[in-house]
């Protein structure tokens, strides 16, 4: 019985359905705040509208008329405001009739990426890990990737290759030579990313390099000269 009650109320009876072209989707979390909303109109109809963050909340019984920049009745726009979860809620009156129920559409809006994060390296079983966990206040986390970032003897970094990951993650580069990146992803799909430097260490290649140059040049000038 809740179910069904739960059902006439979010579609009820000769009332018309609400759609958005920026949040189509009721069971997901966007992160734009404009915010569209259509129903087709009924000939001679009066409507009462709301939009609140309260579920519970009823549009009461005195025809809304948009004035200023709001579009046509049966086409609104909004500028949420704050994070989290919106109801707009919509009452009908045909002509000679009495106040409908409502229709609710429901809105999930997050504009804020995850909170900042620290992973760190740990060893498990003598492999090295990188543990990492992060949080969202609105949507929560969907996701994470990473990516290790090598460089060659000039310090020129390698292109990044994401690819999906879980704490703690096995690392490939197990001698620390790699920049570690990580990125949280909330459900809205704004991202945050957090960086495990590469370990501190002497580049014996690029040293070795300098000095067989250093090396050439020295003896060049000295047979130059002589």
């Amino acid at each position: 019985q809740n179910a069904l009650d739960f059902f006439r109320a979010r579609f009820p009876k000769n009332l018309p359905q609400v759609s958005s072209a920026t949040h189509g989707d009721q069971n997901k979390w966007y992160s734009a705040n404009a915010l569209r909303l259509h129903w087709d109109l009924a000939e001679g109809a009066d409507h009462s509208y709301l939009l609140s963050q309260d579920p519970l909340a009823v549009p009461d019984e005195i025809p809304d008329r948009p004035e200023g920049k709001l579009a046509w009745m049966g086409d609104m726009e909004y500028v949420l405001p704050l994070d989290g979860i919106y109801y707009f809620s919509l009452r009908q009156r045909l002509k000679n009739e009495q106040w409908s129920g409502k229709t609710v559409y429901r809105v999930m809006f997050d504009s804020q990426p995850p909170l900042a994060f620290e992973p760190k390296i740990a060893e498990i079983e003598g492999r090295k890990y990188a543990v990492f966990s992060a949080s969202d206040k609105t949507s929560g986390i969907d996701r994470y990737e990473i990516a290790e970032i090598s460089r060659d003897i000039f310090g020129r970094a390698a292109k990044e290759q994401w690819k999906p990951a879980e704490s703690p993650y096995l690392l490939q580069d197990q001698e620390g030579r790699s920049e570690i990146k990580i990125k949280a992803f909330d459900r809205a799909g704004s991202e945050s990313i957090a960086v495990i430097p590469a370990a501190a260490r002497v580049n014996w290649r690029l040293i070795l390099a300098l000095f067989l140059i250093f090396g050439a040049i020295t003896v060049t000038s000295f047979w130059f000269f002589k």
